[in-house]
């Protein structure tokens, strides 16, 4: 994670948009691998709308693979968290 951080301060510095945007996205890909769903969606929706606006079309289409992915996932743990719960 510290090397993503690293490349978002550099394109930062350097403005090339699309790699903050990709750093961004990693950072949001990293906090879905620790559960934490909500900061992950909140950081790829905003990476999303971004892209859109500078029409950074290939962003735009990362963007919402990841959000799909984090969508399935989160029905995945809702379906799962209902199996147990109303099974036992």
């Amino acid at each position: 994670a510290a090397s993503i951080y690293e490349l978002k301060k550099v394109a930062t510095a350097e403005s090339l948009q699309p790699y903050v945007l990709l750093s961004d996205l990693l950072i949001g890909y990293s906090y879905r691998l620790l559960n934490s769903y909500g900061k992950a969606e909140h950081i790829y929706n905003n990476v999303y709308a971004k892209a859109k606006q500078s029409s950074l079309f290939f962003i735009v289409h990362l963007a919402s693979y990841f959000i799909a992915d984090l969508a399935k996932r989160l029905s995945v743990c809702i379906a799962d968290f209902n199996e147990f719960y109303y099974s036992n």
